[in-house]
């Protein structure tokens, strides 16, 4: 069905959740706890995961969707529970019929198994497209009734596939096509823009004030080339990379490899103008 990978993402984001802050409360860090908890609920749960899952209007939702989207929605309440016990346990009262003496404070912790951390990365990578989409819709004034087409220019079909229809929808997109030559998308009615080394064209089809197109452009290389700067001295420091968790130097050098690909993309575009 149509919401199954955005379930998967969803089911394993709260389960790297529930890991994460039982190792905060075994730690006795109840602030770290929280926050964790205050940023899943409100950035991948309302923010995201709804988002994802809302039916088009006038349609109604599938069932399976719903069932699932409420079994995730108990366990948060869980999760909440030892922080917030007054609301959640109201709340958990009215979600379905209780038999009389039934509280959320009776009910078993929440546990998680095997984490599938690809299917993670893909909710995330969608997230980030989107929000790039939506940066560049708001710094046009583009009005949400105009769809625009996107293409990208992608090494790794699989890492976006999954989550085509989402960023579609909420990117408010005509289309999402896959290019090989980028070189005749690279005009002054494009945007562009990579994420995790992919890069995504966008057609606006606006007149544009080509010598402010250029102040911005020029801006946003000059931002570009000190945030760079800023990796590689992190990356050049070998006690950085020697004592940092894998997952975070990782993560330094993908920002690199972005920032670069982001530098060559605006100094062509520079050229083209």
């Amino acid at each position: 069905f149509s919401n199954e990978s955005t379930i998967d993402w969803f089911r394993n984001k709260l389960s790297e959740t529930i890991v994460s802050v039982d190792k905060s409360m075994e730690s006795y860090r109840i602030s770290e706890a929280l926050m964790n908890l205050y940023n899943f609920v409100w950035n991948d749960f309302f923010s995201t995961y709804l988002e994802y899952v809302k039916p088009s209007y006038g349609e109604k939702q599938d069932q399976e969707t719903l069932d699932q989207t409420l079994e995730f929605f108990e366990i948060i309440l869980k999760l909440l529970h030892p922080f917030m016990p007054f609301i959640t346990e109201e709340i958990w009262q009215t979600m379905e019929s209780r038999k009389a003496g039934e509280s959320i404070n009776l009910t078993s912790i929440p546990t998680t198994g095997i984490i599938n951390e690809k299917a993670i990365k893909k909710g995330e990578y969608a997230k980030e497209i989107i929000s790039e989409i939506l940066n560049i819709r708001l710094k046009n004034s583009m009005k949400w009734k105009d769809k625009i087409k996107a293409y990208v220019l992608a090494d790794d079909d699989d890492i976006y596939n999954d989550f085509t229809s989402k960023i579609i929808k909420l990117g408010g997109l005509e289309s999402l096509e896959k290019i090989t030559d980028p070189e005749s998308f690279r005009d002054e009615n494009m945007e562009s823009f990579i994420v995790k080394g992919q890069k995504f064209f966008l057609e606006l089809n606006q007149e544009i004030d080509v010598e402010a197109k250029k102040a911005e452009l020029q801006e946003q290389l000059k931002y570009a080339k000190g945030f760079l700067i800023s990796v590689q001295k992190k990356l050049s420091n070998e006690r950085f990379v020697n004592n940092a968790p894998e997952k975070v130097v990782a993560l330094e050098k993908q920002k690199m490899a972005d920032k670069e690909a982001e530098i060559k993309l605006l100094e062509e575009s520079l050229g083209k103008l």
